[in-house]
């Protein structure tokens, strides 16, 4: 069972020391052609990092760059980016506290990329236990009370 708790924002990051050496990238195309590179989140369905699909009005590509590396988990992919290994494509709630502090900038802004539906997976029964129910309800809740940070999918 699952419940869709939201639609988390994406964005484009990139460390300040990364754009010193590399410069930053004004279209998505020249995260693939050339001396740029990106930080590969390993999904858990194929084993292989997915390419993201950038818009910009009628514009639509699909992005894969060249890989420095590939991790399969959040937080050492985001230290990757920090560190400076390459451009990184992140929920915008864990890209707050990186740009705040200066860690990380957002490049490609005028591009967008598609929401990443977030939903809390549940063993199916036909009763949802009361711990269960209630932990549910909590990330629904924390989800879906800033607005700005985390648009609720109105369920």
């Amino acid at each position: 069972m699952a419940r869709k708790v939201a639609d988390l924002q994406l964005g484009v990051y990139a460390a300040p020391a990364y754009l010193e050496r590399l410069g930053t990238p004004a279209h998505p195309s020249e995260l693939e052609d050339s001396d740029h590179r990106t930080v590969g989140f390993l999904w858990a369905r194929t084993g292989r990092p997915l390419p993201y699909a950038l818009v910009r009005g009628t514009e639509r590509l699909q992005v894969r760059g060249t890989q420095v590396l590939a991790v399969d988990d959040g937080n050492a992919y985001l230290a990757a980016g920090v560190a400076g290994l390459g451009v990184l494509w992140l929920p915008d709630y864990m890209a707050r506290a990186p740009l705040a502090s200066g860690a990380l900038v957002r490049v490609l802004e005028d591009w967008q990329l598609e929401s990443m539906p977030l939903y809390v997976a549940y063993p199916p029964n036909r009763h949802v236990g009361a711990r269960l129910r209630v932990f549910i309800d909590w990330v629904v809740e924390v989800m879906g009370a800033d607005q700005g940070r985390f648009p609720n999918s109105g369920l």
